[in-house]
């Protein structure tokens, strides 16, 4: 005889009003800027990331659906086109030069 499964009753999240909310969560959204991700230098911050990853890690075992949204791409592509420059630009057009596509060459690194 089949059996049937019995729904469970969970709290519906309409809005969250306390972080005591976040444990009915079943999918997180985490957001990590430039800054929190990119050292000053502008490298990629290996510390900070591999703790964003234990993090996600220890949600993913909760059974929680984690998205990780980042915007550090700018900063790692600033980097990355700043030594193309120094290698094969001049000073001069190096400050005159126009907004680059930072976030593209940063997501390809």
């Amino acid at each position: 005889m089949a059996t049937v499964p019995v729904p469970v009753e969970r709290k519906r999240l309409d809005h969250i009003t306390s972080r005591k909310d976040l444990k009915f969560a079943k999918r997180i959204v985490l957001k990590a800027g430039t800054s929190t991700i990119v050292t000053e230098s502008g490298f990629p911050s290996v510390r900070r990331i591999s703790n964003i990853a234990e993090e996600i890690f220890a949600l993913r075992s909760e059974g929680k659906e984690v998205v990780f949204v980042s915007s550090g791409a700018c900063g790692i592509g600033r980097n990355v086109l700043r030594r193309q420059d120094v290698m094969v630009c001049s000073a001069f057009d190096r400050l005159h030069r126009n907004c680059r596509p930072f976030s593209s060459i940063g997501n390809n690194t």
